[in-house]
């Protein structure tokens, strides 16, 4: 309870700036949608040239609905629906932590191993400072959403530690918040790949029998939305213009990334050491450590394809095993310590959260300045002398009907 509390709390000071800030470019793209169309048009698959992100549709639908054109319930609803995520990361952890060696003297009674990784893990992610796009721009809730039930997914499907042929017959993996993971973001079809690495890592003596069974109607769902967004994403302009696709910028967009979550500087030789770093993980490393080295590196590869320059939010879902990774390390150095573990362990975790939430905390009010222009331009939508030269000509009509919360509105020289 007192972790919990710590990452929500820690999570409101991190992004507090983000309360008092406008939006930004697509964000009124996605309340215009609502606007015009409301939740409903996240059933329609035809016509479509964009992302199919059916629940993020309907996210932006029911807030509309609720809060109207309101740019603070957008922001409180990201970085609550990120402070509910990070205990989800607790939780995880918790059904990570391997059991503690002898009678656990190191770390106190027997269960506190489980609650020492689950509060390392979940406060660090609380504040992690490379994904805080994902929380500060509200049309990236996509990659909240996406982790919410990507979570739960995972939660569901380790009920069981083992899994036996006629319990899998009975449909042992929850398939509901899987779905929803893929239709909030096309990066959620790793889920289930993070799912199979999970039951690795935990040393699942489960036959091969009984792991097809028990993950086949997933797999199924899986190969029938990426086959539904694959033909869907054809007809978009990252595909078309050649903005996505296979080739040597893959391995420059890995390294920046892996760089990014820790908040490095991006140079050759830090390139260099995350590389050797996750190799010597994934050679000498515990089976969950491996796990949740694949697991990175899984999450990350949807977005690897890109050859725009490397996006903060496509990092939350990465940013879950990353701090699994250090949350492992701070507990390893503190069994392993001469002075009191809970000790070190404390420091260890006050450094990082504290540096991690230094970091985002700067990036919100970045955020803030950034949407300044844009709440300068929304004061006055009806201005026809208003300076525009700074918005991209896209989003000005849909930021005057955000302004005016006006589904008919047009932006002084557009009609």
């Amino acid at each position: 309870m007192i972790a919990a509390t710590s990452a929500g709390l820690l999570a409101l000071w991190t992004y507090w700036p983000a309360f008092s800030s406008y939006l930004i470019d697509d964000d009124f793209q996605w309340i215009d949608g609502a606007m015009q169309l409301g939740a409903s048009r996240a059933f329609a698959v035809s016509g479509r040239t964009h992302f199919y992100r059916p629940v993020v549709e309907i996210y932006f639908g029911l807030m509309y609905a609720a809060f109207g054109c309101s740019a603070l319930a957008l922001h409180v609803a990201s970085v609550s629906i990120h402070i509910v995520n990070a205990w989800l990361v607790m939780a995880l952890a918790w059904r990570l932590a391997p059991a503690p060696e002898g009678n656990g003297a190191d770390l106190g009674p027997r269960e506190r191993p489980q609650i020492v990784l689950a509060s390392i893990a979940g406060i660090i992610f609380a504040v992690q400072p490379a994904p805080a796009q994902a929380m500060l721009w509200p049309s990236a809730v996509s990659a909240l959403l996406s982790a919410s039930f990507g979570l739960l997914f995972l939660l569901a499907d380790l009920r069981t530690r083992t899994i036996k042929v006629r319990e899998s017959a009975r449909g042992a993996v929850s398939l509901l918040p899987l779905a929803a993971a893929m239709g909030a973001h096309e990066s959620g079809i790793m889920w289930l790949p993070a799912a199979v690495l999970i039951r690795y890592g935990l040393g699942d003596r489960s036959t091969i029998r009984a792991l097809v069974r028990h993950y086949t109607p997933a797999f199924f769902l899986l190969i029938g939305y990426a086959g539904l967004t694959a033909w869907i994403n054809s007809h978009n302009y990252v595909v078309t213009e050649g903005r996505y696709g296979p080739g040597v910028h893959m391995l420059t967009n890995l390294v920046q990334y892996l760089v990014a979550l820790y908040a490095g500087r991006q140079r050759s030789v830090e390139y260099g050491l995350v590389l050797v770093l996750i190799g010597i993980a994934l050679w000498r490393g515990t089976p969950r450590v491996r796990a949740c080295c694949l697991w990175l590196l899984a999450a990350l590869v949807p977005v690897l394809a890109f050859t725009t320059p490397p996006a903060s939010r496509y990092l939350y879902v990465p940013a879950i095993p990353f701090c699994f990774l250090v949350a492992a390390g701070i507990a390893t150095i503190a069994r392993h310590s001469r002075v009191p573990a809970w000790s070190v362990a404390l420091v260890l975790t006050a450094f990082v959260a504290g540096r991690s939430a230094l970091f985002a905390h700067k990036g919100a009010e970045g955020f803030r300045n950034d949407a300044a222009p844009y709440a300068a331009l929304a004061s006055t939508p009806s201005a026809a002398g208003a300076d525009a030269s700074s918005i991209d000509p896209q989003y000005l009509d849909p930021l005057a009907r955000v302004a005016r919360c006006d589904a008919r509105a047009t932006f002084p020289g557009r009609r």
